[in-house]
């Protein structure tokens, strides 16, 4: 197949598995060749009938094995000063981070006793990118929110397993 060189017109499909599918983040085009980023959720089958289209013209589909990525696990947290505000960047240490798609991390947080505002005020931290070991995302915090809120994170949908929680401090 002539997949040609423009990465925007391939895309990598998978279908003959249960789950949620595979993501295959294309990375590089050459005529005979595409290289892309795997990215397996937990729930995904381990066998998955794979095949390319470049610009309307499609491969003979063929069989891939697959293994999900490993729990994701953080191993530190960094970015606020004295107490986390909006607006602050925090950084995330640990391993198994989707790099490839920073969209398939999720940072959360779940409000400790005493804190105020709730789980419906809605903390977020925006993913803005990821590297290896290290995850980046920007705090929205309303103004409501006060006291001591527990960190969590799902990557392709695995929730981070193991370690002590984080609690970071909020004005």
């Amino acid at each position: 197949a002539n997949f040609g060189t423009n990465g925007t017109l391939v895309g990598v499909h998978f279908g003959g598995g249960t789950g949620t599918p595979p993501q295959c983040v294309v990375l590089a085009v050459e005529a005979t060749a595409v290289r892309c980023a795997l990215v397996v959720p937990a729930n995904a089958s381990l066998n998955w009938t794979v095949w390319v289209d470049a610009a309307g013209s499609v491969t003979d589909p063929f069989d891939l094995p697959v293994v999900p990525m490993a729990p994701p696990l953080v191993t530190g947290v960094g970015g606020c000063r004295d107490a986390c505000r909006d607006g602050d960047r925090l950084h995330l240490n640990g391993t198994s981070f989707d790099r490839h798609v920073p969209s398939n991390n999720r940072v959360t947080f779940t409000p400790t006793e005493g804190s105020t505002g709730g789980r419906a005020w809605g903390i977020t931290c925006t993913v803005v990118g990821a590297g290896e070991g290290v995850l980046w995302c920007v705090l929205g915090v309303p103004p409501a929110v006060s006291g001591n809120w527990t960190l969590g994170l799902e990557v392709v949908g695995q929730p981070w397993q193991g370690g002590a929680p984080l609690v970071l401090p909020f004005p």
